[in-house]
């Protein structure tokens, strides 16, 4: 099996794109497989993340392959409705060299998400208190992250932002979101967004209209925009949608900004605006 997934970053000083692609491959012992990640603009560079086995619906994970004991919950596909638990990322580590962990809670299942898939809303937390709240995601049931398989958590993570593209079954397409074109806009539908704290500014050539909605896809409010600046207060940091009309537009933090066109619906897992 393959995941593609889109990767942008802000490290350096303009965003970088690329595409993850992990695979996973058979070992000697029954039910584990070898997970494997690469980019498509360097395939030679192969790297072993961690050795991966399934218990009916949950899925778990070993840094270390079979030289430890130690297995860590990667996915719980059997969560419902007001169900949580602790899940652990396969890229992220504590000092003290343990998978860094988050506290997941089911707030909704979309049965209807696609034709053959359904899925997992979620919160994130800290603890399993469920004190504080530290972002949103959702879970493929049965398959992955709507932000790639390897990104289980860590949803809202600044400086970063994933994609899932395509996951398929040798020449077998299982999931895809790749778009089936790009829609033409004029200069009018580009948005010059400045951003002060929860005070964002939003400004374009003509009239248009748009709404704002958070990850979780809450409807925050709408708005007609123009040249003179729209003022929005927003009452917590986060991640946010930005649609004009017929096109979305993302923002990858306060520093860096930039822009794509999409066709069709857009989808909040797929298209943040990090403020």
């Amino acid at each position: 099996m393959k995941w593609r997934t889109q990767i942008y970053g802000t490290h350096e000083h303009e965003v970088v794109k690329s595409i993850e692609v992990v695979t996973i491959e058979k070992t000697l012992d029954e039910n584990c497989f070898n997970m494997y990640r690469f980019y498509e603009d360097n395939t030679s560079d192969k790297e072993l993340i961690a050795v991966i086995k399934t218990e009916e619906s949950k899925v778990y994970f070993n840094p270390n392959g079979f030289k430890s004991s130690e297995w860590y919950l990667l996915y719980d596909f059997s969560l419902k409705p007001g169900e949580g638990c602790f899940i652990y990322n396969p890229l992220t580590f504590t000092e003290d060299s343990e998978p860094y962990k988050t506290y997941v809670k089911c707030i909704g299942i979309d049965e209807k998400f696609t034709e053959d898939w359904s899925l997992l809303r979620l919160e994130e937390y800290t603890d399993n208190s469920c004190l504080n709240l530290i972002g949103y995601g959702s879970w493929i049931r049965g398959l992955s992250s709507l932000n790639g398989i390897l990104y289980n958590n860590r949803f809202e993570v600044d400086g970063f932002s994933s994609s899932l593209l395509e996951v398929s079954d040798n020449e077998r397409i299982l999931y895809s979101d790749i778009p089936s074109g790009v829609l033409e806009i004029t200069d009018t539908s580009i948005p010059n967004i400045k951003v002060d704290g929860l005070d964002i500014y939003i400004s374009v050539n003509d009239d248009i209209c748009g709404s704002i909605y958070s990850q979780a896809g809450v409807h925050i409010g709408d708005y007609k925009f123009s040249k003179t600046p729209t003022h929005i207060k927003l009452s917590n940091r986060g991640v946010y949608i930005l649609k004009l009309e017929n096109t979305s537009k993302k923002n990858i933090s306060s520093l860096t900004a930039f822009y794509e066109t999409i066709s069709g619906k857009p989808s909040v897992e797929d298209f943040p605006v990090l403020f």
